[in-house]
């Protein structure tokens, strides 16, 4: 007699088992503080700045005045564009990547997709509720 494919595949339980092994060493060490921070603080300030430095310092690179303004808001999109992306991985490096230890592999790599969604992970706000 065959057996089926099914019979192969690992059970649920041992697939828990091999999330469980791999969630070995992960740790938030206070990533939604970091994120919460940049977020709220960091990049809508850095937006103003940048926007309006932006737009004043093409108003006197290109001579223009002040009732010519919103033909030089481009520069100051530019510039926040641009500082937004260099900061971002600046703070990336500094705060957000020492501020979690992911370990090696996905943790819920082992699951099907069932399996994930039907169980929180452990600490989330669907697990506590």
């Amino acid at each position: 007699m065959m057996s089926r494919i099914d019979d192969l595949m690992p059970r649920s339980d041992d697939r828990w088992a091999t999330a469980t092994r791999r969630a070995q060493g992960t740790a938030d060490q206070g990533l939604g503080g970091a994120l919460k921070t940049y977020y709220t603080l960091y990049f809508p300030a850095g937006v103003i700045i940048l926007v309006t430095a932006g737009t004043v310092g093409g108003m006197l690179a290109f001579g223009g005045g002040p009732a010519g303004w919103p033909s030089f808001l481009v520069f100051g999109f530019f510039l926040s564009v641009l500082g937004a992306a260099i900061g971002g991985f600046i703070y990336n490096a500094k705060k957000i990547a020492p501020a979690a230890e992911t370990g090696r592999i996905d943790v819920l790599l082992s699951l099907e997709d069932e399996e994930r969604k039907r169980h929180p992970a452990p600490g989330s706000r669907e697990d506590t509720a």
